[in-house]
């Protein structure tokens, strides 16, 4: 898990897939790939594979602050490995969707925040926040209504 000075962004990964908290709520990737509106974490020489610096572990000594942008790393230790569920697709507008279409919270909150008209009902309640009885992650960031 880092956060990243040079966006303001926080991104965690598992090797293979990121996930970023952005713009638009909590939002995963594959490593290869970046989102339209990430910053480039290396001023110069490329980017590390998936945007997000590796670990010191994975980068050998030490190189110069100069050379490598300042981030900070928090390690959250859990008791038990669970498997990540997998996240629906956005839904188009053509889409009939409900919450049950959405693998947690966060990805629904994702696609509420992509589109506020919330054609498909997922704000019932209008407070902003799209199926809050969805399991974890939990994208707790209102949507302007």
């Amino acid at each position: 898990l880092v956060w990243r000075k040079i966006d303001n962004f926080t991104a965690f990964t598992d090797g293979g897939t990121t996930w970023v908290n952005g713009p638009n709520g909590l939002q995963r990737r594959p490593n290869g790939e970046r989102f339209s509106w990430e910053r480039d974490p290396v001023s110069s020489g490329g980017s590390p594979a998936g945007g997000v610096m590796p670990s010191p572990a994975a980068t050998g000594p030490a190189t110069p602050s100069a050379a490598r942008p300042s981030v900070t790393v928090v390690i959250v230790p859990t008791a038990t490995p669970r498997a990540t569920p997998t996240p629906a697709p956005a839904p188009s507008r053509s889409d009939t969707v409900n919450c049950g279409d959405f693998a947690s919270q966060a990805d629904a909150q994702a696609a509420l925040r992509a589109d506020p008209s919330d054609p498909w009902g997922l704000d019932k309640n209008r407070d902003g926040l799209a199926c809050e009885s969805n399991p974890p992650p939990k994208d707790g960031r209102r949507v302007p209504r």
